[in-house]
Protein backbone atom coordinates (compact mmCIF):
# COMPACT_ATOMS: atom_id res chain seq x y z
CA UNK A 1 0.00 0.00 0.00
CA UNK A 2 1.24 3.26 -0.91
CA UNK A 3 1.41 4.93 2.94
CA UNK A 4 1.58 8.55 1.95
CA UNK A 5 -1.41 8.45 -0.49
CA UNK A 6 -3.13 6.41 2.54
CA UNK A 7 -2.19 9.07 5.10
CA UNK A 8 -2.83 11.97 2.01
CA UNK A 9 -6.64 10.64 1.69
CA UNK A 10 -7.27 9.73 5.41
CA UNK A 11 -6.66 13.58 6.34
CA UNK A 12 -8.93 14.55 3.50
CA UNK A 13 -11.79 13.03 5.38
CA UNK A 14 -13.51 15.84 6.98
CA UNK A 15 -13.46 15.47 11.10
CA UNK A 16 -14.75 17.63 13.11
CA UNK A 17 -13.81 18.37 17.10
CA UNK A 18 -15.48 18.05 19.88
CA UNK A 19 -15.03 18.86 23.65
CA UNK A 20 -16.10 14.94 24.97
CA UNK A 21 -16.99 14.55 29.27
CA UNK A 22 -17.16 11.77 31.33
CA UNK A 23 -16.74 10.41 34.13
CA UNK A 24 -14.71 7.47 35.87
CA UNK A 25 -16.68 5.04 37.73
CA UNK A 26 -15.52 6.58 40.93
CA UNK A 27 -17.34 9.82 39.69
CA UNK A 28 -13.95 12.00 37.99
CA UNK A 29 -14.45 14.26 35.83
CA UNK A 30 -12.81 14.05 32.59
CA UNK A 31 -12.69 15.73 29.63
CA UNK A 32 -10.71 15.33 25.99
CA UNK A 33 -10.45 16.13 22.15
CA UNK A 34 -12.64 13.39 20.35
CA UNK A 35 -12.52 13.81 16.43
CA UNK A 36 -13.77 10.75 15.07
CA UNK A 37 -17.58 10.96 15.42
CA UNK A 38 -20.31 10.10 12.90
CA UNK A 39 -23.86 9.31 12.94
CA UNK A 40 -24.51 5.86 12.80
CA UNK A 41 -28.17 5.33 12.74
CA UNK A 42 -31.29 7.85 12.78
CA UNK A 43 -33.85 5.06 14.76
CA UNK A 44 -32.88 5.10 17.03
CA UNK A 45 -30.15 7.94 17.10
CA UNK A 46 -26.23 6.68 17.44
CA UNK A 47 -23.18 7.75 16.74
CA UNK A 48 -20.01 5.96 16.37
CA UNK A 49 -16.72 7.24 18.31
CA UNK A 50 -13.24 6.38 17.79
CA UNK A 51 -11.37 6.11 21.48
CA UNK A 52 -7.76 5.36 21.53
CA UNK A 53 -7.52 2.23 23.15
CA UNK A 54 -4.95 3.13 26.14
CA UNK A 55 -6.35 6.53 26.81
CA UNK A 56 -8.18 7.81 30.31
CA UNK A 57 -11.39 8.62 28.08
CA UNK A 58 -11.49 5.08 26.81
CA UNK A 59 -10.97 3.68 30.45
CA UNK A 60 -14.51 5.43 31.60
CA UNK A 61 -16.52 4.85 28.49
CA UNK A 62 -15.44 1.11 27.15
CA UNK A 63 -18.42 -0.47 28.81
CA UNK A 64 -21.90 -0.88 27.73
CA UNK A 65 -23.94 2.05 29.87
CA UNK A 66 -21.60 4.71 30.64
CA UNK A 67 -22.51 8.29 29.94
CA UNK A 68 -20.90 10.57 27.59
CA UNK A 69 -21.61 14.57 26.70
CA UNK A 70 -20.31 15.77 22.92
CA UNK A 71 -19.91 19.15 22.75
CA UNK A 72 -19.19 20.80 19.80
CA UNK A 73 -16.61 23.28 19.17
CA UNK A 74 -17.15 26.52 17.46
CA UNK A 75 -14.84 28.02 14.70
CA UNK A 76 -13.42 30.61 17.13
CA UNK A 77 -12.26 27.88 20.24
CA UNK A 78 -9.08 26.39 18.69
CA UNK A 79 -7.41 27.65 21.52
CA UNK A 80 -9.99 25.39 23.78
CA UNK A 81 -9.34 22.24 21.50
CA UNK A 82 -5.19 22.81 22.08
CA UNK A 83 -6.59 23.20 25.73
CA UNK A 84 -8.01 19.83 25.87
CA UNK A 85 -4.91 18.09 24.05
CA UNK A 86 -2.92 19.13 27.53
CA UNK A 87 -5.57 17.87 29.76
CA UNK A 88 -7.01 20.80 31.41
CA UNK A 89 -7.43 22.03 34.95
CA UNK A 90 -11.29 22.14 36.55
CA UNK A 91 -12.35 24.94 38.53
CA UNK A 92 -15.82 24.64 40.62
CA UNK A 93 -17.97 26.09 37.53
CA UNK A 94 -15.42 25.75 34.49
CA UNK A 95 -12.41 23.76 32.67
CA UNK A 96 -9.85 25.45 30.88
CA UNK A 97 -10.91 28.94 31.48
CA UNK A 98 -14.80 27.76 29.89
CA UNK A 99 -17.76 27.54 31.90
CA UNK A 100 -19.37 24.13 32.56
CA UNK A 101 -22.27 22.86 33.95
CA UNK A 102 -23.53 18.94 34.73
CA UNK A 103 -25.72 17.86 32.03
CA UNK A 104 -29.01 15.32 32.81
CA UNK A 105 -26.46 12.61 32.43
CA UNK A 106 -23.82 13.60 34.63
CA UNK A 107 -21.49 14.26 31.99
CA UNK A 108 -20.04 18.03 31.72
CA UNK A 109 -21.67 20.29 29.05
CA UNK A 110 -19.87 23.53 27.77
CA UNK A 111 -22.57 26.23 27.35
CA UNK A 112 -19.98 28.24 25.29
CA UNK A 113 -20.11 25.46 22.44
CA UNK A 114 -22.27 25.18 19.84
CA UNK A 115 -24.44 22.69 21.54
CA UNK A 116 -23.69 19.18 23.14
CA UNK A 117 -25.44 15.90 22.84
CA UNK A 118 -25.60 13.46 25.59
CA UNK A 119 -26.04 10.15 25.07
CA UNK A 120 -25.29 6.80 26.50
CA UNK A 121 -22.84 3.87 25.05
CA UNK A 122 -24.76 0.44 23.65
CA UNK A 123 -21.82 -1.22 22.25
CA UNK A 124 -18.01 -1.31 22.42
CA UNK A 125 -16.55 -3.04 19.58
CA UNK A 126 -12.70 -3.15 19.88
CA UNK A 127 -10.51 -2.65 16.92
CA UNK A 128 -6.75 -1.92 16.24
CA UNK A 129 -5.70 1.02 18.13
CA UNK A 130 -8.93 2.54 18.79
CA UNK A 131 -12.09 0.95 19.24
CA UNK A 132 -15.41 1.90 17.76
CA UNK A 133 -18.31 3.19 20.93
CA UNK A 134 -21.23 3.54 19.42
CA UNK A 135 -23.44 5.90 21.42
CA UNK A 136 -27.18 6.67 21.54
CA UNK A 137 -28.42 10.17 21.83
CA UNK A 138 -30.62 10.68 24.85
CA UNK A 139 -30.36 14.41 25.08
CA UNK A 140 -29.27 17.36 22.55
CA UNK A 141 -28.87 20.99 23.36
CA UNK A 142 -28.11 23.83 20.93
CA UNK A 143 -26.53 26.48 22.87
CA UNK A 144 -25.70 29.19 19.52
CA UNK A 145 -25.39 28.92 15.63
CA UNK A 146 -21.62 28.55 14.22
CA UNK A 147 -19.69 26.63 12.53
CA UNK A 148 -17.74 23.37 13.40
CA UNK A 149 -14.20 23.77 14.10
CA UNK A 150 -12.62 20.71 12.29
CA UNK A 151 -9.07 19.62 11.73
CA UNK A 152 -8.73 21.57 8.20
CA UNK A 153 -10.17 24.91 10.22
CA UNK A 154 -7.68 24.33 13.28
CA UNK A 155 -4.66 23.00 11.28
CA UNK A 156 -4.36 20.77 13.72
CA UNK A 157 -4.29 16.39 12.34
CA UNK A 158 -5.26 13.11 13.75
CA UNK A 159 -5.84 10.84 10.83
CA UNK A 160 -3.53 8.81 8.23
Amino acid sequence: MDEDAKTSLLRAIPYGLFAACTNSPEGDDHVFLLSWVTQASFDPPLLACGVHEESTAHDHLAEEGREIAINLLADDQEELARTLLEGPEFGEDEVAGTPYKEGANGCGLLPETLGAIEARVVSVTEGGDHDVLLVEIEDVHRFREGEVLTHESSGMTYAG
